[in-house]
Formats: structure tokens, C-alpha cells, sequence
């Protein structure tokens, strides 16, 4: 990320993350540091493991009361994606155990949960480098980050409902955050944004082309920090706004604004089956909506009730709450639901023809995920009962 930079080694020397610290400012002997994060792991598209999950929330906490932190920057190596989601295939192996270990995949999905909740309640400037492929516990990061960036390369999506899971991650927070129909679409067909699109959710805030980031680090570096963390933000804000503005002409414009009428009809989807009758039944020649169409008609059913619950009954819920429902809707996905044959069937053997537990779309009603409901713990037991208190 920058030859100024040198490279500090923590935690036994993992390679699951690349730590620097870039010197911002030095001033009567106290210096100042923004730290950059990489995840590390380019073959598997940076998937996070549960190492990583554990190394980077006990990091930022850390980092959020060391005054020598002034902030903290994300991006993936290899090039390719910041985060291409999580580390299925350990869940799978998990699953498909002889004496099949919930443990593992819960912890998982509780202490991944956790890290994005301290992501998005982070009391210093984090900026996400959203570069390439952002998917699934990927777009969990940056949705909650302070300020983040895409280039002309990111593609970002919650592809969930292939795999028989879910938007999980704090989805049920960041779609609902959307226009009126856009969220409950994405959420169902896991279809791909461009920066554009993402910028016009609100999943991105500025452009940059991927040609410039190391004028921009180094823009950083020169930049004029202070030790007020709020002035540290703005100053952030104002400099990426300045790039944005520089690159935005060059910027590829995004699929959604050509669907307006179909957000309008589709926000007043009374039911599920109603929502994908509409999705399937639209008429249009365009590739990128064809292919977000034969997600949802390939995808789990069991999944779409799901994402249709948190787009209309959860969408008042706060940001900690929507992370606790899903982590019971992610445990109850797990031992009752599409989970494990969707990553069989998409991610394993590779033959892209699961067989979902509920054969049509039509057989979905409230009766059928009655049981994703029903937490595996007592409730005074919810492992994110106390998420609130996070850093504080």
C-alpha cells in the first residue's frame, strides 16, 4: 500500500492481516498514526476466517483508546476484492461433521456480528477500500465504516439467498436504509452494484479511481491531522470529497435508476410470493437484471421469506437489534434450513442444483419459518445480548 509505510507484525506474526502504520503527524514528541489493514488471504478472495474476525475486533479495540491512533484504513490484498464474504467452507465442514458442532458456525456468526457492530459505533475515522469484489461479511465491514470508497473495479452484492442463507452482517439495517423497493430487490436476487450504485444506496460515499490511491495515501499522509478525532473526520471527508469530485466524470453509470417504476410496485409487495411473482414477471432485455432474476428463481425459499421478514417486519429495528435477530436466524439457517445444501451445491461439488427443503416459492407462508425464529439459547443467554456495551 505504500513504500513509506513499515510493516509491524502482531499476534504470533499471523499473516491473516497486514498491519502498518503510516506516521500522520508528529507534534512535541507525540506522534500520530493511521494504521492500515489488510486481510490477507488473496486466494480465497480474502474470505474472512474466524482468525480474522478475532484479530481485527481485538485490534480496534485496542486502537480506539490508543491516542497514538488517529484512525484506521481497510482494504483487501491481492488486488482483486476487498472481501468476497466469509469462510463458508470452514462452516460447511462444520455442518457436515459427524457430530454435527453448531458451536463453531455460532461463534462464527456471533463474533463476526460483533465485529461489525464495533466497526459501525467506532469512535475514530475508519475508511473502507472497497476495491474489487465486495460481497456477503465483506459488505458487512464497510457498510458500517465512516467513510467509504469504491473504484471503477468494485462489485458489491449480499448473494445470500444462492447459498440458502440470508443478508445477514447488519443487513437488515443497511437495506432497509435504502429507496423504498431497492433493498428488498438486492436482498432478494443478490444482484451486483457498481460504484454507482452503490453510492446511490448508500452503501459507498466517494469514487475514486484505483489508479490514484497512492496519491491519495500519500495525500493523507500530508494532510493536516490533529489529535480531535472529529476534525480528523471532516478533514477526511473533505479531501475524498475533493477526489470524488476529480474522478466522478469518469465514473460508469449504475443499473438501478432504470427500474424506478419496478422499486414503486415492488415496495408494495404484500408477501414474498408477491415480491418474486414481480421480479420474475418483469419485462426488460438487460443482462445484469436477468441475472439478478435467475438468482431469485434458483435461490432457497426458506432464504426469501427471510429477507422479505427484514425488509417489512424488521425494518424499524436498530442496528443491534437486527444483528441479534440474524444471528438467530443464522443459527436456526444452520441446523433447520438451505444453508449447508446451498454451499454443497454452489461452493463444494459445484453442480449450481441444490435441493431446497421447500420445492416452490408458493409453499412459503408464516407457518414455514415459524421455527428461524426460535433462538438456540435462553434468552438471557443471546450471545450479542450486550452489544450495546461494545467499546464503550
Amino acid at each position: 500500500m505504500g513504500s513509506s509505510m513499515y510493516r509491524t507484525k502482531f499476534m504470533n506474526d499471523s499473516t491473516a492481516l497486514v498491519i502498518d502504520r503510516l506516521k500522520v503527524k508528529e507534534q512535541q514528541g507525540q506522534c500520530l498514526y493511521l494504521l492500515t489493514v489488510g486481510l490477507n488471504s488473496p486466494k480465497t478472495l480474502n474470505a474472512l476466517t474466524l482468525e480474522m474476525v478475532d484479530l481485527l475486533y481485538q485490534h480496534l479495540l485496542q486502537w480506539q483508546t490508543d491516542d497514538e491512533v488517529a484512525g484506521v484504513l481497510l482494504y483487501g490484498m491481492g488486488g482483486k476484492a476487498f472481501c468476497a464474504g466469509g469462510d463458508i467452507r470452514s462452516l460447511y465442514e462444520s455442518m457436515t461433521a459427524p457430530e454435527k458442532p453448531y458451536d463453531y458456525c455460532d461463534q462464527f456468526f456471533s463474533r463476526e456480528y460483533r465485529l461489525d457492530y464495533l466497526i459501525s459505533q467506532y469512535r475514530k475515522p475508519i475508511v473502507c477500500f472497497g476495491h474489487g469484489l465486495v460481497m456477503g461479511g465483506g459488505l458487512g465491514l464497510m457498510a458500517g465504516s465512516q467513510i467509504r470508497l469504491v473504484t471503477e473495479k468494485s462489485k458489491l452484492a449480499m448473494p445470500e439467498v444462492t447459498i440458502g442463507l440470508f443478508p445477514d452482517v447488519g443487513g437488515t439495517w443497511f437495506l432497509n436504509k435504502m429507496p423504498a423497493g431497492q433493498g428488498l430487490f438486492l436482498g432478494l436476487t443478490g444482484a451486483q452494484l457498481n460504484a454507482a450504485d452503490a453510492k446511490a444506496v448508500g452503501l459507498a460515499d466517494y469514487y475514486v479511481g484505483s489508479d490514484g490511491v497512492e496519491k491519495i495515501l500519500e495525500r493523507v499522509q500530508a494532510m493536516s491531522w490533529s489529535f480531535d478525532t472529529a476534525q480528523n473526520h471532516k478533514v477526511l471527508c473533505e479531501l475524498f470529497a475533493a477526489v470524488d469530485q476529480r474522478y466522478e466524470s469518469t465514473m460508469a453509470p449504475g443499473r438501478l435508476s432504470v427500474y424506478s417504476e419496478l422499486w414503486v410496485i415492488l415496495a408494495k409487495a404484500r408477501s414474498v410470493y408477491d415480491a418474486i411473482k414481480l421480479i420474475r414477471s418483469y419485462k426488460i432485455d438487460d443482462p445484469w437484471f436477468e441475472k439478478a432474476r435467475q438468482n431469485i428463481i434458483k435461490g432457497s425459499p426458506y432464504s426469501a421469506a427471510l429477507v422479505f421478514w427484514q425488509l417489512t417486519q424488521g425494518k424499524d429495528l436498530s442496528r443491534a437489534e437486527g444483528l441479534r435477530q440474524e444471528l438467530i436466524f443464522a443459527s436456526q439457517c444452520v441446523r433447520l434450513g438451505d444453508f449447508e445444501e446451498g454451499v454443497r451445491a454452489l461452493i463444494v461439488d459445484k453442480d449450481n442444483n441444490p435441493s431446497w427443503k421447500l420445492e416452490t416459492f408458493e409453499a412459503i407462508d408464516t407457518d414455514s419459518i415459524a421455527a428461524f425464529f426460535d433462538a438456540p439459547w435462553a434468552a438471557s443467554d443471546h450471545p450479542l445480548a450486550g452489544l450495546e456495551d461494545i467499546g464503550n
